[in-house]
């Protein structure tokens, strides 16, 4: 019903920001705005008939297991990270990613106060993806915010330790990733 139509959206939308985030600064907005019609009413559709919808992978057997995608982590976001690659394949690096001799350089953020608020937004949004994504109020959506809760913080924690030990200083952006990552997966 509309309840699913608006979940549905709302995941489209996401899978489209993903995209959005390979290709920054390096589109036009009518490509954007053209890229985003074609990924919410095209390719996230397909996609979504295929494994949630009865289609071709749902129906994909190997022993006792079935395909179970909960919260949309392969349907959202591999959709939207295939889309980000191929669409960064065609523009191609960021001015000023490589020096003249092919090394790659670090792009800093122009705002990590901003990163940081965007972060914490979108993990407050993830505890209605989860939690919504069992489709009633029931039980279960307690554990499934402590788990969201607990996976963000393993992914923040994890690539803080990681970083510090390669760098000897934390990077509060790098925690960030972290965050997400753990959030997606």
């Amino acid at each position: 019903g509309s309840t699913d139509f608006f979940f549905q959206s709302v995941f489209a939308a996401t899978a489209v920001t993903i995209a959005s985030g390979a290709l920054a600064e390096r589109t036009k907005f009518t490509a954007y705005l053209v890229f985003s019609v074609l990924m919410c009413s095209l390719v996230y559709p397909t996609v979504v008939h295929w494994t949630w919808g009865g289609g071709l992978i749902s129906r994909i057997n190997i022993g006792d297991a079935v395909y179970s995608d909960f919260a949309g982590s392969g349907i959202v976001h591999l959709t939207g990270g295939v889309a980000a690659f191929v669409g960064a394949a065609l523009v191609g690096a960021r001015i000023g990613k490589y020096d003249k001799d092919g090394n790659a350089r670090t792009i800093p953020g122009h705002n990590i106060a901003l990163s940081v608020l965007g972060v914490f937004i979108l993990w407050f949004g993830w505890f209605g993806f989860n939690g919504g994504s069992e489709l009633v109020a029931d039980d279960l959506v307690p554990m499934i915010a402590l788990n969201t809760l607990l996976a963000a913080a393993a992914g923040g924690v994890g690539s803080t330790i990681v970083t510090w030990s390669r760098t000897g200083i934390p990077d509060v952006g790098m925690a960030g990733n972290g965050i997400l990552g753990g959030l997606v997966g």
